[in-house]
């Protein structure tokens, strides 16, 4: 845990996944980048497979919305997935403020 990779001006920090292992989750990578507002959901795709690209080192091809909700007045997490089913173990989480990308974590299942 704990390891940092860094590509460009992008980092991956992995994360104890705690409350998210019983859920099945065994891995979590916070996905750092600077900060950038993003114009719509090809934005948000576009920073989910950039993500699983740079932690994973896997490219995911297209992501898919699987939902998305407020938090808050402020806040929105999109949920994304792969849209090829073998890689199913793959879960991208996106949290913005209005629409400037605030956090990005990236999920690894069993």
């Amino acid at each position: 845990m704990g390891e940092t990779m860094t590509k460009g001006f992008t980092l991956c920090r992995e994360a104890d996944p705690g409350p998210l292992e019983p859920r099945g989750i065994v891995r979590v990578f916070h996905h750092v980048q600077p900060a950038r507002v993003l114009g719509g959901l090809g934005d948000v795709k576009r920073v989910a497979r950039d993500a699983v690209l740079d932690c994973l080192g896997k490219d995911p091809g297209t992501m898919v919305l699987d939902s998305n909700e407020n938090i808050g007045t402020n806040y929105m997490l999109y949920r994304l997935r792969p849209s090829v089913e073998d890689r199913g173990r793959i879960r991208v989480r996106i949290v913005t403020r209005g629409r400037q990308l605030y956090q990005t974590l990236v999920l690894l299942g069993r």
